[in-house]
């Protein structure tokens, strides 16, 4: 299974000592901090694979401003994924957590996604994995493994 590699650590929205820890490359260090701005969706972090034909695979945290379910949150992103013409593999709630497999074409790449949506309070944050389509049973599962490891922390 690959590693990921972290090129860019985008952001971290909240506590004031975060620390981002890589236990492969034995270091941590403190991402930049901005604040959450209200109402825009604000990308948290972004972690890459190797880039392989051009695309490097990613898992990317957003944080959505969102005041419904996350039911609502699966219903209304499935809705959009079909007006995408994207192909839904599945889509399901896990606990209090949607996650939802999907592939489909963007910007003339064949793409396939891993996401889960988790609600603290009123945002969404959005955790998505991507990968060329072809590449999906090289990358599908560490790309899985790292989207399936997120958890909210207790305050």
């Amino acid at each position: 299974m690959k590693a990921f590699h972290l090129l860019l650590l985008i952001a971290c929205v909240s506590a004031e000592d975060s620390r981002f820890v890589s236990a492969e490359y034995r270091f941590q260090m403190s991402p930049p901090a901005i604040p959450a701005a209200e109402g825009i969706a604000t990308q948290v972090a972004h972690f890459y694979l190797p880039a392989t034909a051009g695309f490097a695979a990613n898992v990317n945290v957003q944080a959505q401003p969102y005041s419904g379910t996350v039911k609502e949150y699966l219903d209304l992103s499935l809705d959009q994924m079909k007006q995408l013409q994207m192909e839904i593999v599945t889509a399901k709630m896990i606990g209090s957590s949607a996650v939802i497999e999907y592939r489909g074409t963007m910007q003339n790449l064949s793409l396939h996604f891993y996401a889960m949506a988790v609600k603290p309070k009123d945002k969404i944050l959005l955790i998505t994995g991507t990968t060329l389509d072809e590449r999906w049973k090289l990358d599908g599962a560490a790309i899985k493994k790292s989207v399936d490891s997120f958890k909210l922390l207790a305050k």
